[in-house]
């Protein structure tokens, strides 16, 4: 079956209904005859201590709300909502703590955990994402210049390194003041986000890319479209790069962040 894709336009009525319902995501969802609403309560119901972990009195309408705001800062779903993008603007609001990376799910099901960090296992198993992480936290927890040889090393072999450890280093460029090289590997991301997320069969990772534009300094975005002379040699520049560069790193990556890794995780597939 096909999911449900609200319009964006829907989403309104769908955030000014679900205000008026006063109900924590856990408990009994009563059908209203708003099918978007009950499409949207239906998925938190589901996902609710999955894939994301909302405070136990959090009400639907309160939920609703903050992803209505993610929503809206997201011109890139083009006027509608997948299922996948929803999942993950909830798990960008409200995170789950990581309890143990080695307890099994169904254990922490058993105890009453909703904090469940999900494992990949199958086929996801061999992805490695680990170095990705571990640069993304360096740059991201970089205060000055103490990461300066990492800096360099990827831009000496950026081949090397995955679409988000660009958006992390862009992020970084971005803070010290240089606009031209952050605009440069903010596309260099979104590049290569894009070829990884057109190779994977996993359609609903795709919405990895838009998650990692989310984090991303909204005046960063807005620079680029300031001065467009710039932006153009920075595509232009973009492209030999793009040419010249090899693709070294495991374009898998992506497939991590889609509903069939996490089905795998939770033992639904």
């Amino acid at each position: 079956m096909l999911p449900r894709m609200p319009r964006l336009k829907k989403f309104a009525a769908l955030i000014f209904i679900a205000l008026f319902s006063h109900l924590p995501c856990s408990s009994a969802l009563a059908a209203d005859g708003k099918s978007e609403v009950l499409w949207f309560a239906n998925l938190v119901k589901e996902n609710y201590g999955k894939t994301f972990c909302s405070p136990p009195n959090t009400t639907l309408g309160e939920i609703a709300k903050t992803f209505g705001r993610y929503a809206d800062a997201h011109p890139e779903f083009h006027g509608r909502l997948t299922d996948a993008q929803t999942i993950q603007g909830l798990s960008e609001a409200y995170p789950c703590k990581q309890i143990s990376p080695n307890t099994p799910v169904a254990e922490l099901a058993k105890k009453g955990v909703k904090n469940i960090v999900v494992q990949p296992t199958g086929e996801f198993k061999s992805i490695d994402t680990s170095s990705i992480g571990s640069v993304m936290q360096k740059l991201r927890g970089t205060v000055a210049h103490e990461n300066d040889n990492l800096v360099t090393q990827m831009i000496n072999h950026s081949g090397n390194y995955a679409p988000p450890e660009f958006f992390a280093l862009a992020d970084l460029l971005y803070r010290r003041g240089d606009i031209n090289d952050a605009i440069f590997w903010y596309n260099a991301a979104r590049l290569r986000g894009g070829y990884d997320a057109a190779l994977c069969t996993d359609v609903s990772a795709r919405s990895a890319i838009p998650a990692l534009i989310a984090q991303m300094p909204p005046d960063l975005i807005k620079k680029q479209y300031e001065d467009i002379p710039r932006v153009r040699n920075i595509i232009e520049r973009l492209i030999t790069w793009d040419e010249s560069t090899p693709y070294n790193y495991d374009h898998r990556w992506i497939s991590l962040h889609g509903m069939r890794a996490i089905s795998s995780g939770l033992g639904t597939d």
